[in-house]
């Protein structure tokens, strides 16, 4: 005779449905990050189309014959050219870094860095790719380094300055850093509550994919995945504070001494 089945009891039908709900949630998770990687190369995409329109544009006008450009006229055209090119620079670098996350291959390589040293850097560089903007920092001396990948985490900072004071009718953002005694908190201040709000909300939710489809403009996406990424990995927390004016402060805080993830 065959051995009889063994009848389900009510506690392994439980722990299938339970195992079956999981498995089906990281499917889901995973074809969301697929649609968000998806994505972030469309916006890559455009971004790298309308750069070498720009270029091809200018280079035509510089080459056509049968018009005269004066001094000033070219070095218009020559300016378009250097700032497209720069353009598809920065968005060739930040392909390879989402490319680099997306196959976990991000190579941190923490040493310990004075917070100020990082901050002034990161504030550089944006404003080398952004000079119009205005960018003020306070910065207290001297207190514990933290530690840190000194290329990524330059990166996230400077790309979230970017998003920061790079929204319409934003005059600049200043920046603040004080120690705590749980180590030290970064602080932009004089951003959009609302838009700001969106990107804490972005920011504290690892894992979730790029904001597709939200307020934020195409390129803001693209760099708020990129900042997500590289500060969960440095362990630092986002929050937003309000004053009763209606003024934000976009709030990082850095752990002192995290081990890197």
């Amino acid at each position: 005779m065959l051995p009889e089945k063994p009848t389900p009891t009510s506690e392994s039908l439980a722990e299938l449905a339970a195992a079956h709900a999981a498995l089906q949630r990281e499917v889901d998770e995973l074809k969301a990050a697929r649609r968000a990687l998806g994505g972030i190369l469309v916006t890559l995409s455009r971004g790298l189309q309308s750069s070498t329109a720009s270029i091809k544009a200018a280079v035509s006008s510089l080459l056509n014959h049968d018009i005269f450009w004066d001094p000033a006229n070219q070095h218009e055209f020559l300016q378009a050219i250097d700032n497209s090119v720069g353009q598809m620079a920065q968005l060739a670098y930040l392909l390879a870094v989402t490319s680099r996350i997306d196959a976990e291959a991000l190579d941190l390589r923490p040493e310990e860095y004075a917070l100020q040293e990082i901050v002034m850097v990161a504030r550089a560089r944006t404003l080398t790719r952004w000079p119009q903007l205005t960018l003020d920092v306070n910065l207290a001396d001297g207190g514990r380094p933290i530690r840190a990948d000194f290329e990524y985490l330059t990166l996230a900072l400077s790309l979230l300055l970017e998003v920061a004071a790079g929204r319409p009718n934003c005059r600049g953002v200043s920046v603040d850093a004080h120690e705590q005694p749980d180590g030290w908190r970064l602080a932009l201040n004089d951003v959009d509550a609302a838009a700001s709000q969106e990107v804490v909300t972005y920011l504290a939710a690892p894992g979730a994919g790029a904001p597709i489809g939200s307020g934020l403009p195409a390129q803001s996406t693209l760099q708020l995945y990129i900042v997500r990424e590289i500060l969960s990995r440095h362990s630092v927390t986002v929050s937003l504070q309000t004053d009763v004016s209606g003024k934000a402060s976009l709030g990082l805080r850095f752990s002192s001494g995290p081990e890197l993830r």
